[in-house]
């Protein structure tokens, strides 16, 4: 009575959530006859052998498995690295949310919509400026030798589509940007 007093003291403070007596008690029996068949086989028992052998349904050695399992803590590293790779520090992290991605996929569209009105080499030097098309903006020369103009012009140029981009669709972007 005093080893049974000790294991249900152990069960029931150990876990975060205490399991009920009937399964503490299927993994006793579980982990005793999972230990006794090792010895025996000279290999780990199947889920199987081990239900045949401590005289309980599969379902119930699978549930007894489970509840083997340590808890796990939301504090804990999700990986063996050192880095913080803790929820707490997933949770602080300054990633944008779902709505700031769908904001910036809106203005985004706005802005394709905007330039598409533009001749095509206006819209060429646009997108190539601010990095619409490709990952990195390019500068007023790489542009420059693309088109075949000198910088100068290919500023000029630049100016004059983002007039005309302000001027037609100014209030639209101004919204979609303070949003």
């Amino acid at each position: 009575w005093i080893r049974q007093g000790i294991l249900k003291a152990l069960a029931e403070q150990s876990r975060a959530a205490r399991p009920p007596m009937s399964q503490v008690n299927d993994l006793q029996k579980v982990e005793k006859n999972a230990a006794r068949l090792t010895q025996k086989l000279g290999r780990s028992p199947t889920a199987e052998e081990i239900a045949a052998s401590a005289d309980i349904s599969l379902e119930r050695t699978h549930s007894a498995i489970e509840l083997s399992q340590s808890d796990l803590s939301l504090d804990a590293p999700f990986s063996g690295e050192d880095g913080d790779d803790s929820m707490q520090a997933l949770l602080a992290m300054d990633d944008p949310g779902c709505d700031e991605c769908f904001d910036q996929a809106a203005l985004f569209r706005a802005l394709h919509e905007c330039i598409g009105h533009l001749d095509e080499r206006e819209q060429l030097i646009l997108r190539a400026y601010f990095g619409l098309q490709q990952a990195h903006p390019m500068t007023l020369e790489q542009i420059g030798k693309i088109l075949s103009l000198t910088r100068e012009r290919v500023r000029q140029l630049r100016d004059r589509a983002l007039q005309r981009v302000r001027a037609e669709y100014g209030d639209l972007l101004l919204e979609l940007s303070s949003n």
